[in-house]
């Protein structure tokens, strides 16, 4: 493009100048993505101009083939960078059924605790319960404690009768990937809860396990 005699700055300046966002604000560790998304016109700009550097009539069969060829390429590599977050944004027919079996037994006014918010909830009568998630030192540490005095205040603050956890696959998957904690931690502390005898199993099936914490 620059012996073609163009110059591009300002397309330029408009790929960088998102970048600049990770000296000022993390966004909650999304601001890969929204850099990536505010640069992505220039950059696209850019990628074509590796085939296209100067305005062309024409376009040989090698060219088309390097573009194919390319292109096939960066398909696959999206595959892998963009989902291996699949395991937290997929939720399987186990964790809608026990969500929906969730809402149909909760009376209206239930605390409803989860872990690190990354299950099917919310998706009807939001206004008729509270949600709740579990303190992050409640996981790390498998702190039963802590977590049953968090969803009992929790309770309390809403003059609630019950009080629910939902622990699911994809909220499991979350912790391990974006915690920082031990693998594991959300299966530690769901195996604690039980084990101390203060809540009830009232529902289980392969991705999900629901406690009702029992009363007093």
């Amino acid at each position: 493009r620059l012996r073609a005699g163009y110059r591009d700055l300002s397309l330029a300046v408009l790929a960088v100048a998102p970048f600049s966002l990770l000296l000022v604000q993390p966004y909650g560790g999304e601001v890969l993505i929204r850099a990536y998304f505010f640069a992505l016109p220039a950059m696209a700009f850019f990628a074509a101009a590796l085939f296209f550097p100067v305005p062309a009539r024409g376009v040989s069969w090698g060219k088309l083939i390097l573009i194919g060829l390319v292109s096939l390429g960066l398909m696959g590599g999206f595959l892998f960078s963009r989902y291996g977050n699949e395991r937290i944004d997929y939720f399987t027919a186990q964790e809608v059924d026990a969500v929906r079996f969730l809402y149909q037994v909760a009376p209206r006014g239930s605390v409803l605790v989860y872990g690190a918010g990354f299950l099917p909830l919310w998706y009807k009568n939001y206004e008729q319960y509270a949600y709740q998630p579990l303190r992050a030192s409640a996981i790390r540490d498998t702190n039963v404690d802590t977590a049953v005095a968090e969803m009992v205040r929790a309770r309390q603050r809403v003059d609630a009768q019950d009080a629910y956890l939902i622990i699911t696959r994809s909220d499991r998957a979350f912790v391990d990937m974006f915690s920082g904690f031990t693998p594991g931690a959300l299966e530690r502390l769901q195996q604690a809860l039980i084990e101390s005898g203060l809540f009830e199993i009232l529902y289980r099936n392969e991705d999900v396990t629901v406690l009702v914490l029992r009363g007093g």
